[in-house]
């Protein structure tokens, strides 16, 4: 109960009877990583089919507004920390310096609102890691992308920004689906 509490779910009004909220109506992102992977590690098709077409449509605008908002000293450190971004490392070691890029380029963007989704989105996807890291193996390597908008947010081209990180979210959007395929028989990632 304290766990729907803190969700916001637990309707309780004064001298009534406890009622459970429904999370469409109700609740938040922050309800997403409980939705996405069940405690058995069971994962729900449709949250992470839907957490991806949220993915591939917020993450080109981010990069429109990063190449838009970032500061001098924003783009220098982005264009420069891709640089650094090893595709040949095994998936494991890449996630996390992937994800450091992300959070820059979304506080580049300088929208609260992203930056708070872009939390959500990344405590889900770093609880069912391994099977993770197996099916964006591609988008992690694909270091000349995390470049190229790197390159286009210094140079403040938002459209070429936006169309490069659209290439790059949809190397994991193409994968996340073929992944999907089998785990909407079985529940559970390959």
């Amino acid at each position: 109960l304290s766990r729907l509490s803190s969700a916001g779910l637990l309707h309780m009004p004064h001298g009534g009877t406890k009622r459970v909220l429904d999370y469409r109506d109700h609740a938040g992102l922050e309800v997403i990583p409980d939705l996405a992977i069940s405690p058995d590690g069971r994962v729900d098709v449709h949250v992470v089919r839907s957490m991806f077409q949220a993915r591939d449509a917020i993450a080109p605008h981010v990069a429109r507004l990063a190449a838009k908002n970032r500061s001098e000293s924003q783009a220098r450190e982005l264009l420069a920390f891709s640089q650094t971004l090893k595709a040949t490392a095994p998936p494991s070691e890449r996630l996390e310096p992937v994800m450091s890029w992300w959070l820059m380029l979304v506080i580049a963007s300088d929208n609260l609102v992203y930056r708070l989704a872009f939390n959500t989105l990344r405590s889900t996807g770093t609880e069912g890691t391994q099977p993770l890291l197996v099916v964006l193996a591609a988008e992690l390597a694909a270091t000349d992308l995390y470049v190229a908008v790197s390159r286009h947010i210094q140079s403040r081209d938002g459209d070429e920004a936006a169309a490069a990180c659209s290439a790059l979210v949809s190397i994991g959007h193409g994968a996340i689906l073929t992944a999907l395929t089998p785990v909407s028989h079985s529940g559970v990632l390959p």
